[in-house]
């Protein structure tokens, strides 16, 4: 009787076709989310090394626009061709148009401004007595090479040059 109840239990053999195949399922499952997650990281990280490449250039950009003198020297000549000599010449390089360089140190993005004249600004009372006579509203932005309808960056700012004529 011994031997009988021995036969009878079962021994244990392993999994089914049927648990491996469900287990096998969950873990794809799993190892996909994990790859889904790496990829979403590493596009934003590209994304955001990408804006801050095209932030470092437009700030270098803004920079070297805010440093130009607004009106060159008065030196009683015609500096900037207008065909009369002013008591201030404005600045060639502040004129009026739309610009574009890709003079950036990595060459894969594209810095335009635009330079818009604005109207005469009237006197300000404790900082100027007279009229400030010419600004200039600058809208920069920067754009990838190989995506140029994608803008990165984009902003404005207004230059202002004073004059007492």
């Amino acid at each position: 009787m011994r031997q009988n109840i021995l036969n009878n239990q079962k021994s244990p053999r392993g999994f089914t076709i049927i648990e491996v195949l469900f287990a096998l399922a969950v873990f794809s499952l799993g190892f996909f989310a994990v790859g889904v997650m790496q990829t979403k990281g590493i596009n934003s990280a590209r994304g955001s090394r990408e804006k801050t490449e095209a932030l470092n250039i437009a700030e270098t950009q803004s920079e070297r626009l805010m440093a130009m003198k607004f009106y060159l020297d008065d030196n009683g000549e015609d500096d900037d061709g207008d065909g009369e000599t002013d008591f201030y010449d404005l600045n060639p390089g502040l004129a009026a148009g739309s610009f574009s360089d890709n003079t950036d140190w990595t060459g894969k993005y594209r810095v335009y401004w635009k330079i818009v004249d604005d109207a005469p600004l009237p006197a300000l009372k404790g900082l100027a007595p007279f009229p400030l006579t010419r600004s200039k509203t600058i809208t920069l932005w920067v754009t990838p090479d190989e995506r140029p309808g994608k803008t990165l960056i984009n902003f404005q700012f207004v230059k202002v040059g004073v004059s007492k004529t």
